[in-house]
């Protein structure tokens, strides 16, 4: 369970840092669910997709090392 919330949390922080980003993520859907569906928007789509999957375990990544770093200091 402490795993997901984590996992949980990092999606949030990702959805926070990426939200410029988002913002153009959700013109592009519109753009597609009006029939302007380019070869250049969804690239764009599946950019913005995979950015926002990488921001997501990268904040999962420092989550991860803080708590190992805070668990690694208790025990001194």
């Amino acid at each position: 369970m402490k795993t997901l919330r984590k996992f949980i949390l990092a999606f949030l922080l990702a959805n926070v840092i990426g939200n410029f980003s988002f913002r153009r993520l959700s013109f592009l859907q519109y753009d597609m669910a009006a029939g302007w569906f380019t070869l250049e928007n969804g690239i764009k789509y599946l950019v913005s997709l995979a950015c926002y999957i990488a921001v997501a375990v990268w904040v999962y990544q420092i989550l991860e090392g803080l708590e190992k770093w805070r668990e690694k200091n208790k025990s001194r």
